[in-house]
């Protein structure tokens, strides 16, 4: 008899939760933020938190994004907005309050001609027209951005077949190639950028998204969100979990 209780409140959670996952659309988009992600949905978005099981969402963490925008990036502090005037305005989580607040930040205006734009660190990767990356950091003097004085030297420019640039660790970045992602250091005693020694990343077949989550990175794929760890050698699939509406 408690064999069968047991069995009937089993399918009772596995029902809940199958009714609660979040079906991850091609045109979703999803971001890491701090130790969440974020669901960009229908000029919307949404924050969720892992709890090692799965992915919550957080209340009060709906947002609407305001007319004109045209992209969303993130970094370790605040998410980006970019407008359509080409200028970033940013936003972050206030868990006090359960909202998103504008930060103290000034909007940062964005050169013609740029292709897209990542969060490394507390600083600013923006792709030039030619491949090659510009670096921001704010200046709390002048309350102000800035070229970054952390990433001044050599440039680092990307092959035309590179499909996407994030950012991993503060001096580290992810370059997706050819379905795989390679991560390039940033050497402050020469100042020049070199291949790290993080080895690459093979990509599944069909995955959508890929994301900084602390020491992770987080692919998204069918319908879930899968977080990978380096030991140094290669890459382990750590955990394999859906978004949930709680």
């Amino acid at each position: 008899m408690k064999n069968i209780t047991w069995i009937i409140i089993l399918f009772i959670v596995c029902i809940f939760f199958l009714n609660c996952t979040v079906q991850i659309k091609s045109s979703d988009d999803i971001i890491g933020y701090r130790d969440g992600v974020i669901l960009v949905r229908n000029n919307e978005i949404k924050l969720y938190k892992f709890n090692w099981i799965f992915w919550t969402k957080v209340f009060g963490s709906e947002k609407s994004l305001p007319n004109g925008y045209k992209n969303i990036f993130s970094d370790d502090n605040f998410i980006g907005i970019i407008m359509n005037n080409n200028k970033i305005q940013f936003y972050f989580f206030n868990v006090d309050q359960n909202i998103w607040t504008k930060t103290f930040l000034p909007d940062l205006t964005l050169s013609n001609g740029y292709k897209s734009v990542f969060g490394i660190g507390d600083k600013i990767g923006v792709i030039m027209d030619y491949n090659d990356i510009q670096f921001y950091e704010y200046d709390h003097n002048g309350n102000t951005w800035i070229p970054s004085i952390f990433y001044s030297g050599s440039k680092i420019i990307l092959p035309n077949e590179y499909k996407n640039v994030f950012g991993f660790f503060g001096s580290i970045i992810g370059i997706i190639l050819d379905n795989k992602i390679i991560f390039y250091m940033y050497e402050f005693n020469n100042k020049t950028w070199a291949k790290s020694s993080i080895p690459d990343l093979a990509l599944p077949n069909g995955y959508k998204n890929v994301f900084n989550f602390g020491q992770f990175i987080g692919i998204v794929i069918d319908n879930k969100i899968q977080l990978y760890k380096s030991d140094h050698d290669s890459w382990k699939l750590i955990f394999d979990s859906k978004l949930i509406i709680r």
